[in-house]
């Protein structure tokens, strides 16, 4: 008794009865295979939704329309000729049509006269050109179209107004005028010798600038200003450049020798 109440107690030795766990098996079957076949077996019918509904003429109301009828001419009467160029109902129905020749290019769109005191294009009043407009003088010719100016001239170019550098060997092939320096009379007694090296431009006509002569290098400041006194003196050939004299920038190299 004790066994039964225990959860990990051992597995009871009563076994169950066969024919209860065969017959609860086939109860389920059926009913779920009944659950399956019954929906196959029934005939659901889908409504059906048109999906295109042909268009109906409109039909009129009765009433709406009324049939008036047409008097026609008795067959004795005298036929009425419409004017040519009016505009008109027709009295019957034509058989035919009727070809209607065109009319000139020059009156091509208006209406021809029709009565007195009209212009020639059918309608009344100042009206009377054969265009529909009103009497007048032609207009005037165009003005004459003026000549395109003429293009403007090249823009001539601009000439450097630099100095063109120039060694100073090419420079001392183009003097034609030297002055030489006064040896300074301290120089001697101080037995001071050696060279001073100047910059200085060539102007077009071949004279020296003395506003752009300068000292680059000098052996002694007693031999700087006999040199510039010398150096301003001194006159070249212009030089060319395409056919044109140009300024010059070199050196110019000065030597004291007491020998």
């Amino acid at each position: 008794m004790l066994e039964d109440c225990l959860f990990a107690s051992r597995p009871s030795t009563r076994s169950k009865k066969p024919g209860t766990l065969i017959v609860s098996a086939l109860v389920h079957g059926t009913l779920a295979g009944a659950l399956i076949l019954i929906p196959l077996f029934q005939n659901q019918v889908l409504p059906q939704i048109p999906l295109f509904e042909p268009l109906r003429p409109p039909v009129a109301p009765r009433g709406a329309v009324e049939l008036v009828p047409v008097s026609r001419p008795p067959s004795g009467a005298p036929a009425v000729t419409p004017e040519p160029h009016a505009l008109f109902a027709p009295i019957a129905i034509p058989n035919a049509i009727l070809r209607v020749a065109e009319a000139s290019p020059s009156t091509a769109g208006f209406l021809p006269n029709r009565g007195s005191g009209g212009g020639g294009n059918g309608l009344p009043g100042p009206l009377s050109s054969d265009f529909g407009m009103p009497d007048r003088a032609a207009p005037p010719p165009p003005p004459p179209v003026e000549p395109s100016p003429p293009p403007p001239p090249p823009v001539p170019q601009a000439v450097s107004t630099d100095p063109v550098r120039v060694s100073e060997g090419v420079v001392l092939s183009n003097l034609i005028h030297t002055v030489k320096p006064t040896y300074p009379r301290l120089a001697v007694i101080t037995h001071t010798q050696g060279a001073v090296i100047l910059e200085a431009v060539i102007t077009r006509e071949g004279t020296i600038d003395k506003s752009r002569l300068r000292v680059l290098s000098t052996a002694s400041p007693l031999l700087t200003s006999a040199a510039v006194e010398a150096v301003e003196q001194w006159r070249y050939r212009p030089t060319l450049l395409s056919g044109k004299p140009v300024e010059v920038l070199t050196t110019i190299t000065v030597n004291f020798s007491l020998n």
